[in-house]
């Protein structure tokens, strides 16, 4: 009797034994699936991400070829103009090419509408690069340039500042007679550096330094008797004080 329940014993439970190892061989297959389909994505990942960054650098081979040769073209270009006297159109190409040296081509990421993702950094304020054009007039250390596109006083002083100089400022005879042979003898009427904006009657330069009209042929009359005009300019053979919102000619001017 005791062996019947022995057996009987062993019988009811050798199939929930079974059962249960079933189950943990489904369980340890379902994991070893997993893992390598997993793995598998990861060789996908690895595989594409190296066809990106093998397109990304033959995409930036060949924007630095078509850059290189876009400069080539502008400087062909500016020599060109700098030829013919051409003084304005000359330094408006160098600008574009040195903007072009500066600025890198866009990433594949950046075209796509993704930007590459860059560590935070401190935004620091650029100093403008002093693009002196060829064709540019040198007086005393100071080189000196015309810009015939008529800018309103504060557009012009901007305008000149982005190309590493400012209005020119006139300071002795002696530079105010070079001026006006090389400059105001051919375009009657040119923005100066010098307002009064802050003070009625005190004449100041973009640095903050005082004009000084001693030794400069000017219309008191204006310039002293006349409110609200805040910028000087020259016009046939004086310095005299215009109003805001003139559009007019200018001369750059860059210190050594």
């Amino acid at each position: 009797m005791h062996k019947w329940f022995i057996a009987i014993l062993i019988m009811t439970l050798l199939p929930c034994s079974l059962r249960g190892q079933e189950t943990d061989l489904k369980s340890t297959k379902a994991k070893a699936a997993v893992r390598e389909y997993e793995r598998k994505l990861e060789d996908v990942d690895k595989e594409i991400k190296k066809q990106l960054r093998d397109l990304e650098k033959s995409y930036q081979m060949r924007a630095e070829l078509i850059r290189a040769r876009l400069i080539t073209n502008l400087n062909e270009a500016m020599e060109e103009e700098a030829r013919k006297i051409n003084v304005e159109e000359a330094n408006k190409i160098k600008g574009v090419i040195d903007d072009k040296k500066e600025t890198a081509a866009p990433t594949l990421n950046a075209l796509m509408g993704r930007p590459d993702k860059q560590p935070a950094t401190t935004t620091k304020t650029k100093t403008p690069k002093v693009r002196i054009p060829k064709a540019a007039l040198k007086f005393n250390e100071h080189h000196y340039a015309i810009c015939t596109d008529p800018m309103t006083w504060h557009r012009a002083k901007a305008y000149c500042k982005a190309q590493g100089g400012h209005l020119a400022s006139i300071n002795t005879k002696e530079e105010f007679n070079f001026l006006d042979q090389a400059f105001f003898q051919r375009v009657p009427n040119l923005y100066l550096d010098g307002t009064d904006e802050q003070k009625e009657d005190e004449w100041v330069f973009s640095n903050g330094r005082r004009v000084d009209f001693s030794n400069i042929p000017v219309d008191r009359r204006k310039i002293s008797g006349v409110r609200h005009r805040h910028h000087l300019a020259h016009y046939k053979g004086i310095i005299r004080d215009d109003p805001p919102g003139f559009r007019l000619p200018f001369i750059i001017e860059w210190d050594e």
